[in-house]
């Protein structure tokens, strides 16, 4: 076997950060949009209560606007009733004002009932809307530093990407080409030997194989193909 270059665990320890900063790269969007779907929760929350206050402000109106018809309807028929001339008419009118009487004062039960809702309304929307700005200024802000956390973490990335290439070009095509066939399909190149295995795959390594990338040798693992370096040595 190809003997080991000095710059096969820089490659090790270059892809190691780049598989770190891409996890942050896909973590960091995620975390934006959680951010922002909280404000936009706050901000729907008191949309709904807006919605209920003004459902019952339009309940109100119309409830008055009802008893403002009925009680015309029935100053109507009061003066009806001083007019005329039989006791069926009087009878007739007497049971029209009671009518109306008793559904006016149903309106007004009503119209109670819509004015308790708009104070309770009214007061949890000045709360909603507080909390809504709140977590607006919140978010703007964590935002704000998770973006630009975002534009550093692509920035180093793109410095380690550039770093792995030129150790790869260094390590010559043989090793590059075989890095780049298992990145393809395992999302990274390197193995460490750890616990008498692969770090990878965390199959078992053969003594022999163990020996020979301490010893500076290139060696792929036989079951996932990554190469293998050795492990890092306790602190």
């Amino acid at each position: 076997m190809e003997a080991s270059k000095p710059s096969l665990s820089q490659l090790a320890e270059t892809e190691a950060a780049v598989l770190v900063l891409e996890r942050e790269r896909a973590r960091l969007p995620k975390a934006i949009a959680s951010a922002e779907a909280r404000a936009a929760a706050a901000r729907d929350a008191a949309a709904v209560v807006r919605a209920r206050l003004e459902a019952a402000e339009k309940d109100r109106r119309t409830h008055e606007a009802e008893a403002q018809d009925l009680g015309s309807k029935r100053s109507k028929f009061q003066a009806q009733s001083a007019v005329v001339k039989t006791n069926k008419e009087y009878t007739t009118l007497l049971h029209e004002i009671e009518t109306h009487s008793k559904r006016i004062a149903e309106i007004e039960d009503a119209i109670l009932i819509s004015m308790e809702s708009i104070e309770a309304a009214s007061v949890e929307l000045k709360r909603a809307d507080s909390i809504a700005r709140e977590t607006d200024q919140e978010v703007g802000k964590e935002t704000v530093e998770l973006r630009a956390e975002l534009a550093d973490v692509e920035t180093r990335l793109a410095v380690c990407v550039d770093e792995r290439k030129v150790v790869l070009s260094a390590l010559g095509p043989r090793v590059e080409a075989l890095y780049v066939r298992v990145m393809k399909t395992r999302g990274n190149g390197i193995a460490r030997i750890e616990h008498e295995g692969c770090s990878s795959c965390h199959r078992t390594l053969p003594p022999e194989v163990m020996n020979r990338v301490r010893a500076g040798e290139v060696h792929a693992c036989a079951s996932c193909h990554c190469i293998l370096v050795p492990g890092v040595a306790p602190a």
